[in-house]
């Protein structure tokens, strides 16, 4: 008996050591099988990054910018001896602010290898997915923003009707939207707590609340610096005038506009109030202007105004009174205060006539 119970454990070893192979096996492909994915995560990751690049550096125009995405996309997964996944969905691009901002999520699949010997928890594919953020973002990030709230003590208060903002507000203090027919296209953010009344049919794209607070840039000392034309005190620019804004003038005082035309791209830099009376304040094709009053407000007067520009005062108020006025532009300011109906700001092209903030170079860049 006792020679049978000897070799019943000779047969035990060959048992345990067969189940301890199986487990060692099991270990060595999931360590490959991890290994796999850690690189194929890592060039994914890499191309989408390209990708994302690619396509921020040409918006605003969405379509440009998607077919960028995917021909960088392409390029680098060839590259790297991968293939375009066909499945729907695999690849999703997304614009944010203004369409300032793109979002692009890749998902793929490689196969595995000693895993798939255990279909019923890992399968015989194991997906790996991408996501990169980016943003044309070349004078700073307030400019991100349609309708920009730069004060942390001040909030700002929607409480007209039938205001149209084509793109997104952002507040470092609190937002509340209480008027009536008041629609956002984009995001409406805030760094203290975002309210939009249910009541008026109102409109907005998303919200959020406890947002991270922005800088004001300024940048009063090189575009003084960069002037091409000084102008004195109380400067007064006269109906129907065309004014060349082909670099930056600068105004030592106030400026009064009362309807005028403008030809290039470039800042007016006034010190104090910049005021507009009339009508149409408008820029030729391809022509941008910024309004800035470095330490004063800007105000405008009268019905019907048409302003082809940036209205910028970043220690001070931007303040329309007016209805039917249409902003083709941004309003970036310390505080906003808008009294009147029938407001329509479009903030969808990119921002070119002001200089870098100095903490990028102009050029799309990766946020996230």
């Amino acid at each position: 008996m006792f020679r049978r119970l000897v070799c019943n454990q000779k047969g035990g070893v060959i048992v345990l050591f067969a189940l301890s192979l199986i487990t060692l096996c099991a270990f060595a492909g999931m360590a490959l099988d991890v290994g796999n994915f850690y690189v194929h995560h890592a060039r994914l990751q890499n191309a989408v990054d390209a990708a994302c690049l690619a396509g921020a550096a040409v918006l605003p125009d969405t379509d440009k910018a998607t077919a960028a995405a995917e021909d960088y996309l392409q390029r680098n997964l060839t590259q790297n001896q991968d293939k375009l996944n066909p499945a729907p969905n695999s690849l999703q691009i997304a614009f944010e602010n203004s369409n300032n901002r793109i979002d692009v999520t890749y998902t793929d699949f490689f196969p595995a290898y000693f895993l798939k010997v255990i279909p019923k928890f890992y399968g015989t594919n194991i997906t790996v997915s991408a996501a990169a953020q980016a943003v044309q973002n070349g004078v700073g990030g307030a400019f991100g923003w349609t309708v920009f709230n730069g004060s942390k003590t001040t909030q700002l208060n929607m409480n007209g009707s039938t205001w149209n903002i084509d793109g997104s507000i952002h507040s470092n203090q609190n937002l509340n939207i209480n008027g009536s027919h008041i629609s956002v296209t984009g995001m409406a953010e805030s760094v203290g707590t975002t309210s939009v009344s249910s009541s008026g049919s109102n409109s907005v794209g998303s919200q959020a609340s406890g947002a991270k607070s922005l800088d004001m840039p300024d940048y009063y000392a090189q575009i003084k610096s960069e002037a091409v034309t000084a102008k004195t005190t109380n400067t007064i620019w006269n109906n129907g005038s065309n004014i060349n804004v082909d670099g930056n003038v600068y105004v030592n005082g106030t400026s009064t506009f009362n309807g005028n035309t403008y030809t290039g791209t470039g800042a007016i830099l006034a010190e104090g109030n910049i005021t507009f009376n009339g009508n149409n304040v408008q820029t030729s094709a391809n022509g941008q202007v910024c309004f800035y009053s470095e330490s004063g407000d800007i105000r405008i007067n009268g019905n019907g105004y048409t302003i082809d520009g940036i209205l910028y005062a970043p220690h001070g108020r931007v303040i329309i009174n007016g209805t039917n006025d249409t902003i083709n532009g941004r309003i970036i300011a310390n505080s906003v205060a808008i009294n009147g109906s029938n407001l329509n700001v479009n903030g969808q092209d990119p921002v070119t006539s002001l200089p870098t903030d100095g903490t990028n170079s102009g050029h799309a860049q990766l946020v996230e």
